[in-house]
């Protein structure tokens, strides 16, 4: 099956122009959407065992530990990689994982191992 990329292309234009009414966001979010897809590719090699936790959750359990309380030269990429799981997770499964485990920070090498 060849994918009709034009079309794919005009379709998230045109709900774009008709949904954000500001050509500054536009702009963002269609940035937002390159940088997210470039993170996919990685994110979409990932074991499904690595993908299958709540981000949110470890968003959150990072607050309370207070990971983020300095500023993160990476902050911005650590968002994009957050939602391109999301999305990824989405995309392999169908929905968002809620209240998974989350794996334990201290841990050694807890990413690689799954």
């Amino acid at each position: 099956m060849e994918l009709d990329y034009k079309r794919m292309i005009k379709v998230l234009q045109i709900v774009s122009q008709r949904e954000i009414d500001d050509e500054v966001l536009l702009e963002r979010l269609f940035s937002l959407l390159t940088d997210i897809v470039n993170s996919l590719k990685e994110t979409l090699s990932y074991s499904d065992d690595k993908l299958r936790y709540d981000r949110k959750r470890w968003i959150d359990r990072g607050e309370r530990e207070e990971w983020w309380s300095s500023p993160m030269d990476y902050e911005r990429e650590s968002d994009i990689e957050t939602l391109a799981i999301q999305f990824a997770q989405i995309l392999k499964f169908g929905k968002l994982f809620k209240n998974e485990k989350v794996p334990n920070r201290l841990e050694e090498n807890w990413w690689e191992k799954n």
